[in-house]
């Protein structure tokens, strides 16, 4: 994993610097509903303290994009605009 400070989404293929998850497809060909993953911090260090970790480091649990302060699950179903990416959850 590597710290980015800008990233380029290519519509209906995810992150155009992530070989992973580009242009993916499903079983019937289609493309991929899910080309980017997300992850919170605060989630993060519940499974670190559930394991006897200090902490699980940033990049560590390989998402794309670690939030800090935002429940990510009132979003599912929502379209997020993030920077000039609009993400459906």
């Amino acid at each position: 994993m590597q710290l980015m400070q800008s990233i380029q989404l290519v519509t209906g293929k995810g992150i155009a610097e992530d070989a992973r998850f580009f242009g993916r497809v499903n079983r019937a060909g289609e493309a991929s509903k899910r080309q980017i993953s997300l992850i919170e911090r605060e989630q993060l260090a519940e499974h670190a303290a559930v394991l006897g970790l200090k902490e699980i480091a940033p990049g560590q649990a390989r998402a794309n994009i670690e939030t800090t302060g935002i429940k990510l699950q009132e979003f599912v179903g929502k379209q997020v605009q993030i920077g000039d990416a609009v993400l459906l959850f």
